[in-house]
């Protein structure tokens, strides 16, 4: 696999596609992935763009369970639809919320008219495509209208990633990859604020704002629960209290200190003009 720069870090492991796939949804509840919804600080961006919108159309690319479906339409943002290419998850979202609009396909292709959509989500998709995130960027940026919102967000590769956890982690994958006799497989891209700016803006969005993605309250942590085992607590993304007494003095400093990952929000211009492809413009579907 080539990789697109000197600044993206591609993650690897172990476990095939397939191992990948099964341990991702293993454990996985509708229940517990809306009950994140309210700790994350994306919501906060969510509401404040989508609130001040009319009636938005919002499409969710890569929506899982979709849990930020149903969160959105708790919060009277209704005219949201989920795509994803599990069937599974979209059966739960049908039957946790049966009034949900889901769709199964690929979010590289999405069946939406060229300007139909006024925003576009997608949360921690585009970082798992070997290629690179380019190709569904693109493909929101097709079906967005002049002016719309993308809401993206993707792991961050932060300092502390680069020179420490990293290089860590590959040496131990390296030795538990001969030791098992298994080839290593990627497992997704983390980028740094510049370059995943750079890619946004290479496909013709305007950059609007750079935030971090994380759990507000100090307790929880996507980034140190994910990468220092030794602060992990005995819940879910929850630290114990080292982990929480090195949060509270790193947010002191700054937050990206130790987010796990970051938010882009970008804005499609106004003046772009539209592009029809008869082959990917095949009607909204509500």
């Amino acid at each position: 696999m080539t990789r697109r720069n000197a600044l993206s870090s591609a993650i690897y492991n172990v476990y095939s596609p397939k191992e990948q796939w099964e341990r991702m949804w293993k454990d996985r509840t509708f229940e517990r992935e809306v009950k994140w919804c309210e700790y994350r600080e994306l919501r906060k961006h969510l509401i404040e763009v989508l609130g001040k919108m009319e009636d938005p159309f919002v499409v969710e690319a890569g929506c899982g369970m979709g849990a930020w479906v149903a969160y959105l339409s708790k919060h009277g943002i209704r005219n949201v639809v989920g795509l994803d290419n599990y069937a599974p998850a979209l059966e739960e979202l049908k039957r946790q919320v049966p009034d949900s609009h889901v769709i199964e396909g690929d979010v590289r292709e999405l069946p939406f008219h060229d300007g139909s959509v006024d925003a576009c989500i997608s949360l921690g998709v585009v970082e798992h495509f070997p290629e690179g995130p380019t190709s569904l960027i693109l493909e929101m940026f097709r079906v967005l209208r002049p002016g719309g919102f993308l809401f993206l967000t993707v792991p961050y590769y932060d300092l502390f990633r680069r020179l420490f956890i990293h290089p860590l982690r590959g040496a131990f994958l390296k030795a538990k990859s001969k030791i098992r006799k298994r080839q290593l497989y990627f497992v997704e891209y983390r980028f740094t604020r510049s370059e995943l700016a750079g890619i946004v803006r290479g496909c013709g969005f305007e950059l609007v704002r750079v935030a971090t993605d994380e759990y507000e309250p100090t307790r929880f942590a996507l980034g140190l629960f994910v990468d220092l085992p030794l602060l992990r607590g005995d819940q879910e993304w929850a630290l114990n209290r080292l982990g929480r007494g090195v949060r509270w003095a790193a947010c002191r400093i700054s937050p990206w200190l130790t987010t796990g990952g970051m938010l882009l929000l970008a804005r499609k211009p106004l003046s772009t003009p539209l592009k029809t492809d008869e082959r990917k413009s095949v009607g909204a579907t509500e």
